[in-house]
């Protein structure tokens, strides 16, 4: 199991994803651009790439490297932190 938390100064989510369910973080990461009022345009070129990366990222389309979740939940003002557990 991989538990993802995600933390801001004001107050901290914890959020469990199974390790196959990749969907959950693509819908966090929309969830929290529209938060935001983001546009992809907009969070891709807070993380140097395009709109169509982060498309694809809200999609679950193609493998994402943890670098750049790192990289996305930065520019949303957020800290990732993976731990994980034995099952």
């Amino acid at each position: 199991m991989v538990v993802f938390i995600v933390n801001t100064n004001t107050r901290m989510k914890q959020i469990t994803i199974e390790l196959s369910d990749t969907e959950g973080i693509s819908k966090l990461i929309w969830k929290l651009r529209k938060a935001q009022g983001l546009t992809q345009a907009q969070l891709g070129e807070k993380i140097g790439t395009g709109k169509a990366r982060i498309a694809k990222l809200e999609k679950n389309v193609g493998n994402a490297r943890l670098s750049t979740l790192q990289r996305v939940f930065s520019a949303l003002g957020y800290n990732l932190k993976i731990n994980i557990r034995d099952l």
